[in-house]
């Protein structure tokens, strides 16, 4: 997640695996760059990012 957008509850997103199909699963697109600056709702990204249930996401941080 690069970025939180309160007025529309959306995340933004960048995945280098291109731009992802959060209800059907699996990605819309896969060719370089579609998953830069992907605006997901937080509905539907909350569902693909805890799969399991609530506090099952994951968290990755790079300190430069």
């Amino acid at each position: 997640m690069i970025g939180w957008d309160p007025a529309s509850r959306s995340v933004l997103m960048h995945d280098p695996n291109g731009e992802a199909n959060l209800v059907g699963g699996g990605y819309v697109s896969t060719t370089i760059g579609s998953g830069k600056s992907q605006r997901y709702s937080e509905r539907n990204w909350g569902r693909r990012w805890m799969v399991e249930g609530v506090g099952s996401g994951w968290w990755l941080e790079l300190a430069v």
